[in-house]
């Protein structure tokens, strides 16, 4: 009985978090005929030789006749005559248009064609993204439950820079599609849901994004199986953890992504803003493209970051592991190192350098701690120091 409670309990208290979501677009659903668009958009007339929000049809082949239909009150078909195909270049069927068009001896020639645009408010143009955002979250939050902390926590129990700019990237462009596809779908009708297309600066931005989430991944497990590096957990994920290392010291690479994924989502942002004042009922449209320049920012960015990634020592902040190279090591580890094992009745120079003597000190207290006795200081030997 007590177990039943509390899956009503986790039931519940999730739930508030959808219903308001889905509260919050019901507002925007419902009045959304403030969005500053003729009441009679999905009404089409003729005034003489014009129409008015008509669609179609049908296009001939070698695009000579065009067929358009009132589908509102009117299913008869117009046949209109086309002398230039260029007039028809960016159309295709489903499209609402206007035309104009001259008649002789019964013959329609078109003379003029546009589609219909829908002007949208910037206040609803927030409401439908804003809304979309709390929707998306809501309903993210209800599936994961308990899981959500992980969806950007890496296995260490810090936020995982590329899981962060993976989720972040990804939920901007889906916020941006699903908003879209309302305010078309809302407006022009049913037959306007889908239809939008991902142009190719976004989709190699959003390829980049998953790539270097992937490879990340590949990299520090594959350091972490050979031993290169040592992992630590954290107690609490916290902000900082995005732009420094296990050691809590700011990282450039770490930084530098952050920065450059932050920017690339405000300027996509108020690019899919502008994007959504003027709404085209076109059947196939294109969501807007990122500027080249942020593309090569943000690849750089990216590549900066699996290049940091991929430097043994370094991986994501993991621990390097220590011993005896050619040439010998030199960093603040090994100095940590020996003053650690000059605690254990070592008596090292601390120099940083991991030397033969150093080696012979870290022999010398695996053995005495029944550690393998390899001079090399891994996570037990680490362990067994008090080394972070």
């Amino acid at each position: 009985m007590k177990c039943f409670r509390n899956i009503i309990g986790q039931c519940a208290r999730y739930s508030i978090i959808l219903l308001f979501s889905l509260a919050f677009l019901c507002v925007v659903v419902t009045q959304v005929d403030a969005l500053s668009i003729p009441s009679d958009t999905n009404t089409c007339t003729q005034d003489g030789t014009t129409l008015t929000n008509w669609t179609i049809a049908n296009i001939s082949t070698d695009q000579s006749t065009l067929q358009v239909q009132c589908q509102s009150n009117n299913p008869q078909l117009e046949t209109i005559l086309v002398k230039s195909p260029e007039a028809l270049k960016s159309f295709e069927k489903g499209d609402r248009v206007n035309l104009g068009y001259s008649e002789t001896d019964g013959v329609k020639e078109l003379k003029n064609l546009s589609v219909v645009t829908l002007t949208v408010k910037p206040e609803w143009r927030i409401g439908a993204l804003f809304g979309t955002a709390i929707v998306l979250f809501g309903a993210t939050r209800f599936i994961l439950q308990k899981r959500w902390d992980n969806l950007i926590n890496g296995a260490d129990n810090r936020y995982s820079n590329s899981k962060f700019q993976m989720a972040l990237w990804s939920s901007v462009v889906v916020i941006i599609y699903i908003a879209f596809t309302f305010l078309r779908s809302q407006n022009g009708g049913g037959e306007f849901v889908g239809g939008i297309n991902i142009p190719q600066n976004l989709l190699l931005l959003s390829g980049l994004s998953i790539l270097t989430f992937t490879g990340a991944r590949i990299i520090t497990q594959n350091q972490i199986n050979t031993n290169q590096i040592i992992k630590t957990t954290a107690e609490n994920p916290e902000p900082s953890d995005l732009v420094s290392d296990d050691r809590g010291r700011l990282d450039l690479g770490d930084f530098q992504m952050v920065s450059v994924t932050l920017l690339a989502v405000g300027v996509y942002l108020v690019q899919a803003f502008n994007f959504m004042e003027k709404i085209e009922l076109h059947q196939s449209v294109m969501l807007p493209d990122v500027d080249p320049m942020i593309l090569a920012i943000f690849g750089l960015g990216q590549g900066g970051y699996i290049g940091k990634k991929a430097v043994v020592g370094d991986a994501g902040g993991g621990r390097s592991v220590l011993k005896l190279t050619t040439p010998p090591m030199q960093e603040d580890d090994v100095l940590e190192l020996q003053k650690a094992l000059n605690t254990q009745g070592a008596s090292l120079t601390p120099n940083s350098v991991f030397g033969e003597e150093t080696e012979k000190a870290v022999k010398a207290f695996q053995l005495a701690n029944n550690l393998t006795v390899d001079g090399i200081v891994g996570p037990e030997t680490r362990k067994k120091l008090g080394l972070s």
